[in-house]
C-alpha cells in the first residue's frame, strides 16, 4: 500500500534579523511535510557518537557541568552521568523534572512544575529554593553571574532573580491584564539561556524568534528565521529548545519536524546537527546542552537516552 503523504498549509515568513516593532510580511504557502523532513546530507555537519543510557527513567531535561558530567532529570530523579554512562551521583526528586541548569561552583538548579530547587555539591537531597504562583510552569533555567533567569511558560514571563530565587526584574506580559504579551507560548516550550556578557537569550516559540535581554529586563537585539526551507522554523512553537555553543553560536531543536540545527551569532543558518530521520517521528522534548568542546547533547525521551553529536572532521 502506498503511504499517504501529508500536505499542510502554513504561513511562511522570510528569515531575517529581527527588527523590533516592524511586523513581518507573510504569504500563504502549501508544502508536503514528508518532503520537508528530507535533509540534504551535505548540510549535516555532525556525526553521532555513542550516547548515554539513562537508567530508571525518561530523560526530560539536561545540563553539562564544568567538569564534563552530563546532568539529566527524569520523572523522579536527577543524576550526574559520566560519558561512559556511569552514575556519579543521584538524588530523588518529588516531581518530574522540567528544567536543569549547572553553575560553575557545582550547584545544579532544578525546575519541577511551579518550583525551583537546588542540588548542592555533596548533598543527598534537593533544597527548595522558590515556589511560584500555581499557574506557573518552569520550563527553563539559566545561571547568571550572580543570579538566575527562570522561564515560566504558565505565566509567560522570565523571572530575573538572585541566587536565592528572589525576583529582581521580570521579562514578560506588557500589560497588567495579560492581554498583550511579550511572548507567544502555545505549548509548554519556553527556553532561556545565559550569554557570556550576562545578558539572556529568550525564545519566543510562537513567533519563531530568539531575543536578547539585558539584566534590567529590556530587549536589546534579536533574530528570527521563519519559513519552510531548512533554515526556517515552522509550526505553532519552534524552536522548542536552544543552547549556546562555542563562538557564540546557537543550537536549536524543534518538534513537528524533529531536527537539531546550528545558527551563527547573528542567527544565520549554518548546518544541521541531526535530521528528522535520526529521531522517532513525533518525539518531543529534545532538550539541549553543549559542552566546552562543542559536543551537542540531546535528550531523546523515545529512546530513553542522551544522544551525543560531534562535528565532522573537514577534509
Amino acid at each position: 500500500m502506498r503511504a499517504l503523504r501529508q500536505t499542510v498549509v502554513v504561513t511562511i515568513l522570510s528569515g531575517r534579523a529581527l527588527a523590533m516593532g516592524n511586523p513581518p510580511v507573510s504569504e500563504p504557502l502549501q508544502f508536503d511535510i514528508a518532503a520537508l523532513k528530507q535533509v540534504d546530507p551535505a548540510l549535516i555537519a555532525y556525526q553521532e557518537e555513542a550516547g548515554i543510557p539513562v537508567p530508571g527513567g525518561v530523560p526530560r531535561a539536561i545540563a553539562v557541568t564544568e567538569d564534563g558530567l552530563v546532568v539529566v532529570g527524569t520523572d523522579s530523579a536527577v543524576m550526574a552521568l559520566a560519558r561512559d554512562g556511569k552514575v556519579r551521583r543521584r538524588v530523588k526528586a518529588p516531581d518530574a523534572i522540567s528544567a536543569l541548569a549547572a553553575a560553575e561552583d557545582g550547584e545544579v538548579f532544578v525546575g519541577m512544575g511551579s518550583r525551583v530547587a537546588v542540588w548542592r555539591a555533596g548533598a543527598t537531597a534537593l533544597t527548595p529554593l522558590v515556589t511560584y504562583p500555581g499557574a506557573s510552569i518552569v520550563t527553563s533555567i539559566a545561571v547568571l553571574e550572580d543570579g538566575l533567569a527562570v522561564a515560566d511558560a504558565g505565566r509567560g514571563i522570565v523571572v530575573l532573580a538572585d541566587r536565592a530565587g528572589v525576583e529582581q526584574h521580570r521579562i514578560g506580559p506588557r500589560s497588567a491584564d495579560g492581554r498583550s504579551r511579550e511572548f507567544k507560548i502555545p505549548s509548554p516550550y519556553f527556553d532561556v539561556v545565559a550569554a557570556q556578557d550576562d545578558s539572556v537569550w529568550v525564545v519566543d516559540p510562537g513567533g519563531h524568534e530568539v531575543r536578547n535581554y539585558g539584566r534590567d529586563g529590556r530587549v536589546r537585539s534579536g533574530w528570527t528565521q521563519r519559513g519552510a526551507r531548512i533554515e526556517g522554523f515552522v509550526g505553532c512553537c519552534n524552536p522548542t529548545h536552544v543552547a549556546l555553543a562555542p563562538g557564540g553560536k546557537f543550537v536549536t531543536s524543534e518538534k513537528g519536524i524533529e531536527r537539531v540545527k546550528v545558527y551563527g551569532p547573528s542567527g544565520e543558518f549554518e548546518s544541521v546537527v541531526a535530521a528528522p530521520s535520526s529521531f522517532t517521528p513525533g518525539v518531543t522534548g529534545l532538550d539541549l546542552a553543549v559542552d566546552a568542546d562543542g559536543t551537542v547533547f540531546v535528550t531523546d525521551p523515545s529512546a530513553g537516552r542522551i544522544r551525543a553529536f560531534v562535528r565532522k572532521e573537514m577534509p
